[in-house]
């Protein structure tokens, strides 16, 4: 396992800690991500690394585990507890990266049949970057998170706010949870677009529980 790893894991065992004596009282789940660097259910990773991983998703309850891939479609297989996999534990929520309309008719269908084999804390999509306009009211997930590109050679596109704002009302309609995490290169966020919500299974106020974080830190 890689120094960096154990590192980013590591804050994640004392993220728990402090989730278990600071909201004890409280049916609120941290939310924490298990890489950005690494897809999980890529079968290029090592199966030790994904067991070892299981595992600490199991040993800290006090964390949700946000498990976002582009491959979606390999989770079934890789936690079957009769193939010698460790089973998807209760404190993980299973995502899909889908930025094109083809991709979420590909995937979103996927990601709904987790929860008929599985038990994930809920499912969300990650529609980041989008680079069309997508339609999430087919199989839509608990959760919408929208994004347009940043950094360096970040495209921009017309009609993109016209389309979070489609993804926006189809959320509305379904149920789901909507989150805009930021417009292309960074610009201001639209007031009409400022919404960052989260699925009921992150019950309690989660705002309230990073103010209380940043105030505990100081």
């Amino acid at each position: 396992m890689s120094t960096s790893r154990c590192r980013s894991w590591c804050h994640r065992c004392r993220g728990d800690r402090w989730c278990r004596r600071n909201q004890p009282q409280r049916d609120t789940r941290c939310p924490a991500t298990a890489t950005s660097l690494a897809d999980v259910w890529d079968v290029e990773v090592d199966e030790l690394w994904r067991y070892q991983l299981m595992g600490l998703i199991e040993q800290t309850p006090a964390l949700t585990w946000l498990l976002l891939s582009k491959r979606i479609g390999n989770a079934r297989r890789m936690t079957r507890a009769e193939n010698g996999h460790r089973p998807l534990p209760g404190n993980a929520a299973l995502g899909a990266t889908m930025v094109t309309q083809k991709e979420w008719d590909r995937d979103a269908g996927k990601l709904a049949e987790t929860k008929k084999w599985g038990s994930p804390r809920f499912t969300f999509a990650s529609v980041e970057p989008m680079l069309e306009p997508v339609s999430i009211r087919e199989n839509a997930p608990d959760l919408v998170i929208v994004g347009g590109e940043s950094g360096a050679g970040a495209r921009d596109w017309d009609g993109f706010a016209d389309a979070a704002r489609a993804i926006r009302d189809e959320c509305a309609e379904v149920g789901a949870a909507f989150f805009m995490k930021q417009m292309p290169k960074k610009a201001p966020i639209p007031a009409d677009l400022m919404i960052r919500e989260f699925p009921a299974a992150l019950a309690g106020n989660i705002a309230a529980g990073l103010h209380e974080r940043e105030n505990d830190d100081a």
